[in-house]
């Protein structure tokens, strides 16, 4: 990660701001790394997709009224049954400002109301579509999960890939500079409802700061998002374990460590290089 995806509030703001809620990710991010050719494309996905769930997260409800879901079928199936080209679903989604694979969960359960089946039943469809037994609908929801880069089962396996890459990545980087820590399942094990990615057998100093554990975090740190973490998880691990770091992989908003009211929890965009060890008898 460069420099770059370091971001003031204003340029992020800016960002934000240039983006098309109606267009895929794959087009919003083609015009924003023409805009923004600074900005390193990973930051630029992830401010996109972050965009996407909060745009859902207040709009879902009245896009995804019985009216609204009953006129989406019935469109579906009137361009089918009119020879339309595979892709129907991708244009209704669309039109109307549905991610995909939500639209395609939609029309999945209106297909399926009459057998009544359950939620559990539709997500295995959803992950496997060759369950589907109409052929059309199979495809078309087939299309909907290949295209949409925010929701779905794609999506889905690549953000786990992706968090897995960069805990991997920060592993190794660990180890290669002769830091111990205690693997999260370790301290599960001991009773620990919520900890973090590495806890640190021996803590090390960054900028002159004492760091007891470290987050990894493979998207882009804006305020919401760290806001949410520090309630969720970033506190607790403070109260229990010390200062510590958070890495946001894919960047962040620059002014984020003004959040955390004087206790130390640094946000850096990759693991510092120039650390300290501490020594186990100076603790």
């Amino acid at each position: 990660m460069d420099s770059a995806s370091v971001l003031t509030s204003e340029m992020y703001q800016r960002i934000v701001k240039d983006m098309m809620l109606s267009e895929s990710v794959k087009t919003n991010l083609r015009i924003l790394t023409e805009k923004y050719p600074q900005v390193n494309s990973m930051s630029l996905r992830s401010i996109i997709t972050k965009q996407v769930q909060k745009f859902m997260k207040f709009n879902h409800g009245k896009l995804t009224t019985p009216e609204a879901i009953e006129h989406y079928h019935q469109r579906y199936n009137n361009d089918v049954q009119n020879g339309k080209e595979p892709g129907v679903l991708l244009a209704i989604a669309k039109d109307v400002g549905l991610p995909p694979a939500l639209l395609a969960r939609c029309i999945l359960e209106k297909h399926y109301a009459p057998k009544e089946l359950s939620r559990n039943q539709i997500t295995q469809y959803m992950k496997d579509t060759s369950l589907i037994e109409n052929i059309d609908l199979s495809l078309e929801v087939y299309l909907c999960l290949l295209d949409d880069d925010v929701y779905g089962t794609f999506s889905e396996v690549y953000n786990k890939s992706i968090g897995l890459e960069y805990e991997v990545k920060l592993q190794r980087q660990l180890e290669s500079i002769g830091v111990t820590y205690i693997p999260e399942e370790n301290m599960r094990s001991r009773g620990y409802d919520k900890t973090p990615d590495f806890k640190l057998d021996i803590p090390i100093t960054v900028d002159g700061k004492v760091i007891n554990w470290i987050e990894s975090k493979a998207l882009f740190g804006d305020e919401d998002t760290h806001a949410g973490y520090l309630r969720d998880q970033l506190w607790s691990y403070w109260n229990r374990f010390g200062s510590g770091l958070v890495i946001y992989w894919m960047g962040h908003v620059n002014n984020l460590e003004r959040l955390h009211q004087g206790c130390v929890i640094l946000v850096r965009s990759e693991m510092p290089t120039s650390i300290i060890h501490m020594q186990p008898n100076c603790l």
